[in-house]
């Protein structure tokens, strides 16, 4: 399925317009309170709606918008910092599709559009691998980013000198939660004894890797320009109505000038993550983790400084519990950490880039 710039458009106003009814600024700090009714609601409101399957192949029940269909997306749930397991759940639904039997990857895929299950995937690919002998999983996990329930889980394992992912169902594995500065998302380990996998991907090459890293560099990179972009907007709002000298502080001149600057580095970043949409279409390994290696980074920058500066720019009430500043702050440091920081997706993209030298692919035209 092929979708023009102005229906792509056309979906991501569509989510955004239940988001601003199911995840507004009040809602979001219940939830920080503790009160995760909203979380729970916006889910079942995303399995209804169809959200989950925008980018998942036709065949296996979704829209066939691939990339494109995950960045629309998660531009839209970062705008909001919208809570739940979008992440781990779409990366890992994804990433099955193309790695796993067909038959098992459909039974997967069906399960999580339905919201019967959702996915959770090691939240930094650099942990150690768990340990596979006898066909069995032993021992503790890294961290892994999902919800309290999830269903599956997709972890690293090694086997002697074979290394690789299994896919695991959590049903009465113990788990050991870890507390987070983002309340918008969970992280937990497991405990496995004997546990045996679903299905077993060995990865001799680091392909099924290096896939799994550019579909979380993607959507990861999508949430952060989206809650840049929204934060970055909030804050200009308040600067027009927050007063100093009898004047609104929008109106000096420097402050001014910091607002541009975050709008300048905002959209440089969303040029970066396009390209990187682009490049998942192309086939080319080497092309693709280039363009969502500088997504990623490029984003996690913009984010967190935008962030930052519009915590600054709200004064003291933006050090306060009841504005938005320090939720969008928290969710930029997050993202900055999962998967891969600045410095590793930098030099992922310079292996990556070096590969694609040696291939003779010209790196700076997708379509070539």
């Amino acid at each position: 399925m092929s979708e023009s710039p102005e229906d792509l458009q056309r979906i991501g106003q569509s989510i955004d317009e239940v988001l601003a009814g199911e995840c507004h600024s009040r809602a979001l700090h219940a939830l920080y309170d503790g009160h995760a009714e909203m979380q729970q609601a916006l889910w079942r409101r995303a399995v209804e709606l169809g959200w989950l399957g925008l980018g998942l192949p036709v065949e296996l029940g979704g829209l066939g918008l691939g990339a494109h269909g995950l960045t629309v997306l998660f531009r839209s749930l970062g705008s909001r910092a919208a809570p739940g397991p979008f992440i781990p759940t779409l990366v890992g639904a994804h990433w099955l599709a193309q790695w796993t039997e067909p038959s098992l990857a459909a039974s997967i895929c069906a399960r999580v559009l339905a919201g019967d299950a959702t996915i959770a995937l090691a939240a930094r690919l650099g942990d150690a691998a768990m340990p596979l002998a006898g066909g069995r999983l032993e021992g503790v996990s890294g961290r892994l980013l999902g919800a309290e329930d999830a269903g599956f889980a997709i972890v690293r394992v090694v086997c002697g000198s074979d290394t690789g992912f299994a896919l695991i169902e959590l049903n009465g594995i113990e788990r050991e939660d870890f507390p987070l500065w983002d309340r918008t998302r969970t992280m937990f380990s497991l405990t496995c004894d004997g546990v045996q996998p679903v299905a077993i991907v060995w990865d001799p090459d680091g392909m099924a890797a290096a896939h799994l890293v550019s579909l979380a560099g993607l959507v990861i990179a999508a949430d952060s320009l989206g809650g840049a972009r929204s934060i970055a907007e909030q804050t200009v709002e308040f600067m027009k109505t927050r007063r100093q000298f009898d004047k609104p502080i929008a109106s000096f001149q420097a402050l001014k000038h910091r607002a541009a600057d975050m709008v300048i580095s905002i959209e440089i970043a969303v040029q970066v993550l396009d390209q990187a949409t682009e490049s998942l279409g192309t086939g080319k390994a080497a092309l693709t983790a280039i363009w969502t290696a500088l997504a990623k980074a490029h984003a996690d920058e913009t984010f967190c400084a935008v962030a930052d500066d519009c915590l600054q720019l709200h004064g003291a009430a933006g050090f306060s519990w009841e504005y938005d500043p320090h939720i969008f702050l928290k969710r930029a440091l997050l993202n900055e950490a999962l998967f891969s920081n600045k410095q590793q997706s930098r030099d992922r993209a310079a292996v990556a880039l070096a590969t694609a030298t040696r291939l003779g692919q010209r790196v700076t035209d997708i379509a070539a």
